[in-house]
């Protein structure tokens, strides 16, 4: 058995993008989705005589997790991102690998801050007896777990004392730095040798980045922010990227949704590299502030600030390209794609379908008044329709469209969230 698109193809890099090789002969029931940007693809690997040997699915099982995997649909890139999960069936047993849980820098809320007494939020490692962060001495590292995996961060909070917070750290991360799954799965009966491989783009890893829930993330070294009346300037540790996050020209400018937005970006890049600015419109004036209001994590936080609209009721869109990427800018309403009849489906406008290299985007219908209701739609013309989910499986004739309406909820909850913040001393 093969995969039935002979114009699919996989190759496989190191962690840090080196070449290792082809597999396309090796993968079964192949399918990927893309939101923002590329955000999760899975298949299978099979125990098959000739073809796939025992031996690489328990070789991909010890050393291909956060490998970066690159599929191509007629030569072109059309999905790209990190082995996420990993699982594996041998006989009766099943054993998995996993990323989701792996923290490998951590900080820890101190739980008897007090800003009277003038002591730290967070606890300082600096005389743990522990690697910490070269950048902060708040932010406990395993460094050979983020030179492998890329970095993960995670906050941890305590009831205790200090001295409690510090050992929940310590015990937190010796056991959260490596993403092995100590359970093993025993099924009575065997089944056929498979390996499961689920792999994630870079958004989703980005969300493995924190937010704090002070203004800045609390780190003395890397920001240095001057600021007059909600007026901040950026400087990057080598003095090489200034003036990041689209300072204003005078003192008393407001910080915007598009300074925060490019803040953000620019944080994650720095911090882990996952995501970097492309192109950051600088023209959503809607007031924020700088940081969050709760600690959260950082592409929740992007999403939300993507919810809001300008000053002038305008809409925005934010994607993110196979590399990481990130554009944000006003939602314009091109159509690549056209709604020809209910039978005829989603089509390029030469009428040719699109497959594995589909997108979002906006589809605009040219069915008759005969033909479905289109929804609700905050597009000038209500026979566009906005596509926030766009996925493809092996075997399927043409990829799946899943149109949003624009869902006042989210919207509501986003202003809501930002007001809050706006009023916070």
């Amino acid at each position: 058995m093969s995969m039935s698109d002979p114009d699919l193809a996989f190759f496989v890099y190191t962690f840090n993008g080196d070449f290792i090789g082809e597999f396309t002969n090796h993968v079964r029931n192949y399918e990927h989705e893309h939101i923002e940007g590329p955000y999760r693809a899975s298949w299978v690997f099979e125990q098959e005589e000739g073809v796939t040997q025992r031996y690489i699915l328990e070789n991909w099982f010890d050393s291909r997790i956060m490998n970066q995997v690159e599929v191509r649909y007629k030569g072109a890139t059309c999905w790209k991102g990190f082995i996420w999960e990993l699982e594996l069936q041998v006989g009766k047993v099943i054993r998995t690998k996993s990323m989701t849980d792996v923290a490998n820098a951590v900080i820890a809320k101190n739980p008897e801050y007090s800003e009277d007494e003038g002591n730290d939020p967070y606890i300082d490692f600096y005389h743990a007896g522990v690697d910490y962060d070269d950048n902060s001495s708040y932010w406990m590292v395993n460094k050979t777990s983020i030179a492998e995996y890329g970095r993960h961060e995670e906050l941890l909070t305590s009831n205790g004392s200090d001295g409690e917070a510090l050992e929940l750290a310590m015990s937190h991360i010796s056991r959260s730095a490596e993403p092995f799954n100590p359970s093993v799965v025993l099924k009575p009966e065997e089944t056929a040798n498979t390996l499961r491989i689920s792999a994630v783009g870079r958004m989703v890893i980005a969300n493995k980045v924190q937010l704090l829930d002070d203004q800045l993330r609390y780190d003395w070294t890397y920001y240095h922010m001057s600021h007059g009346d909600k007026y901040y300037i950026f400087e990057s540790r080598d003095s090489t990227r200034q003036n990041l996050y689209y300072s204003g020209e005078e003192d008393d400018s407001e910080w915007t949704v598009s300074h925060e937005i490019a803040r953000i970006i620019s944080l994650i890049e720095y911090t882990t590299g996952w995501l970097y600015p492309i192109s950051i419109s600088p023209t959503n004036d809607t007031p924020t502030r700088v940081g969050s209001q709760n600690a959260t994590k950082a592409f929740d936080r992007l999403l939300e600030l993507v919810e809001l609209r300008n000053q002038d009721e305008e809409y925005y869109r934010m994607t993110i390209d196979y590399d990481g990427g990130v554009i944000y800018e006003k939602l314009h309403e091109d159509t690549p794609y056209v709604l020809r009849t209910a039978d005829i489906g989603v089509t390029y406008p030469d009428g040719t379908v699109p497959k594995w290299e589909a997108k979002p985007g906006i589809i605009k219908s040219i069915v008759g008044s005969y033909g479905i209701a289109m929804p609700n739609t905050y597009l000038s013309d209500s026979r566009l329709i906005p596509i926030e989910r766009v996925s493809m499986r092996d075997g399927d004739e043409v990829a799946s469209f899943h149109g949003r309406n624009v869902d006042a909820g989210d919207e509501i909850r986003a202003l809501i969230a930002n007001n809050n913040w706006l009023e916070q001393e």
